[in-house]
């Protein structure tokens, strides 16, 4: 799945849009925390890492790739 700044996105029973994109690159940060950010990542790649993003109810919220359902 393509994911990209500005998207929005299902987490759970969230939605919300993508304000940031961090990749993990070592084992210990898992959220990449430590990583770089990116403008757009295809989780296809299989790297761990996490988005924040803001949800309709304008709240601030994080997420792992794996946890993002599906790009509405």
């Amino acid at each position: 799945m393509l994911i990209k700044i500005n998207d929005d996105i299902k987490v759970g029973p969230l939605e919300g849009t993508i304000t940031s994109i961090s990749i993990g690159v070592t084992q210990g940060d898992p959220a990449g925390e430590l990583g770089p950010k990116a403008v757009e990542y295809d989780t296809e790649l299989g790297y761990q890492g996490a988005v924040t993003y803001i949800t309709r109810a304008g709240d601030s919220k994080w997420a792992y790739f794996t946890q993002i359902e599906e790009v509405l």
